[in-house]
């Protein structure tokens, strides 16, 4: 009958059941358990992988070999009907197996991916789930697995060649990140990102970002924060003086000149120096509007939010800094 064996009842060449990777995981990462099943007599149909997660296990989904899963993805549990599961084959065992003349090959697999909770609840310090098989007339003994959950907390502090938070602006002022795991180690990749808070005309980079994994313990980064010098122009319309008004009595000359009576002519003339004369005054006296623009990083004290983000978790700090 199709079976999922004990790891400590399988020979020494035999699939450990299940197989959990990565181990330890990080909280909103996703992690995996392998069920290997065997058949070591006749081929068994109608059979059903059951798998139930653990109390704050997260979500799940399954993949198999064959046959198709569903159910639930958090409380469980979750089934995958597997039809027919044919008989093992055994192939000859690697000297590595110490002698033994023969191997037992899965007839199927099931692999159940479970996403770990962004948070780490009390007193709950690992992810797990359970697993047995059921066909007609017989169920399996129940299978488990577990991986050891860890978090991770992220601090900032100034480090040089930045000997003072105050700067000018147009220069630059940088902060050490370091990002901490908890447990025995953080083998998940971490992105380092500025969040809320950053000024008009700064930006922000990270050296070596991501950090690939914390399994060797905490890890630092630098933060750089460029700000832009400011700079302020003025500019104005372009300034109307009398010019535009000399084109009028031109204008009326050619009319007082195109066949007028000498009474006309005179009259004309009188009207034409008056509105010149209405014309220059105006012309001297306006004054163009100005407009002054400045541009760069404004003065200022800034408080930047800096996330380290791992998978769906993400564990944030602040880094201050004041633009003269």
């Amino acid at each position: 009958m199709p079976q999922l064996t004990d790891v400590n009842a399988l020979p020494s060449c035999q699939a450990a059941n299940p197989t959990v990777s990565p181990s330890p995981v990080g909280v909103g990462n996703p992690v995996t358990f392998t069920y290997y099943i065997y058949n070591t007599l006749d081929p068994v149909s109608s059979v059903n992988f059951t798998d139930t997660l653990g109390v704050g296990s997260g979500s799940t989904t399954a993949t198999t070999s064959q046959g198709t899963c569903s159910g639930a993805t958090i409380t469980g549990p979750l089934i995958c009907s597997l039809g027919t599961v044919n008989t093992s084959t055994t192939t000859s065992t690697p000297t590595s197996c110490h002698g033994s003349s023969g191997s037992t090959n899965f007839a199927s697999k099931v692999t159940v991916t479970v996403t770990a909770p962004t948070n780490i609840l009390q007193g709950q310090g690992s992810i797990g789930n359970s697993a047995n098989l059921t066909f007609p007339g017989g169920t399996t003994a129940t299978i488990s697995g577990s991986v050891p959950l860890n978090d991770y907390s992220v601090t900032s502090a100034l480090t040089p060649p930045s000997t003072s938070s105050t700067i000018p602006s147009g220069a630059q002022v940088n902060f050490a990140i370091v990002v901490t795991p908890t447990g025995s180690g953080f083998a998940n990749s971490v992105s380092l990102a500025c969040g809320s808070g950053l000024p008009a005309g700064a930006t922000c980079t990270f050296t070596n970002n991501p950090i690939s994994s914390m399994s060797g313990g905490p890890q630092s980064r630098t933060l750089a924060i460029s700000t832009t010098a400011r700079v302020t122009t003025t500019g104005g319309l372009f300034r109307r003086g009398p010019a535009y008004a000399m084109w009028l009595p031109v204008l009326g000359i050619g009319i007082m000149g195109a066949g007028a009576s000498r009474r006309r002519r005179w009259l004309l003339g009188i009207f034409f120096a008056l509105a010149l004369a209405v014309l220059i005054g105006a012309g001297c006296g306006y004054k163009s509007p100005t407009t002054t623009t400045t541009t760069g990083t404004p003065a200022g004290t800034y408080t930047v939010v800096v996330n380290a983000t791992s998978g769906a978790a993400i564990r944030s700090t602040s880094v201050q800094f004041t633009v003269q």
